[in-house]
């Protein structure tokens, strides 16, 4: 998205700043990342700096609140087209009222996740744990960490599943689509750019 020049704000408690910036480069054509005087990674690093469509924000703690609060502002100064989150269930719930329990914690989470994607009218998408369940064969929506919350407002729920640990194929289980079919699409995992691709 951001490479076709739609502005990204990227949220991560996962990833640092220099693993975003390595992913995106990856795209340069001949770009070899173990090298970082490669110059095609220099000339990939000048036109990232001078881009203003990639937003990242890498916080040691967030909360629903906090995300909602940065996006209404980055917002107002240019529209956001879409705001990924990695992961949701790293996200604190905060407001009004103590939560009991984690489910009741991720259900907030993701009720303010859709207030935003409404709210700022862009694309919300959240990454998303899956419960120890999923790795006794192909995952369904009910493995879903900690909350059906997320199965409940998500207008799409994909999944990846490799179905062979030997081979680079994974299968994309387009588990709910709200406006649209489900489908199973395969899709190979290149390495050297850090991207899947449609088989």
């Amino acid at each position: 998205a951001e490479s076709r020049g739609h502005r990204v704000l990227f949220v991560s408690r996962e990833m640092t700043e220099d693993q975003i910036v390595g992913r995106v480069l990856t795209n340069e054509p001949g770009a070899d990342l173990r090298r970082r005087e490669d110059p095609c990674i220099q000339e990939g690093l000048s036109r990232l700096s001078k881009r203003d469509n990639l937003l990242g924000w890498f916080p040691s703690d967030v909360s629903d609140l906090d995300i909602l609060a940065r996006a209404r502002r980055l917002h107002l100064l240019r529209p956001l087209d879409l705001i990924v989150v990695d992961y949701l269930q790293l996200v604190e719930a905060v407001g009004p009222g103590r939560r009991e329990t984690r489910e009741q914690e991720v259900r907030s989470i993701s009720a303010t996740l859709t207030q935003i994607a409404k709210g700022l009218g862009c694309a919300v998408l959240a990454v998303a744990q899956l419960n120890r369940g999923a790795e006794e064969g192909e995952p369904r929506l009910g493995h879903l960490r900690e909350s059906g919350a997320i199965e409940a407002d998500a207008a799409v729920v994909a999944l990846l599943h490799r179905p062979d640990a030997e081979r680079d194929e994974r299968d994309l289980i387009i588990a709910k689509h709200r406006f649209g079919p489900m489908a199973d699409l395969a899709l190979r995992f290149d390495g050297q750019r850090q991207r899947f691709e449609e088989v």
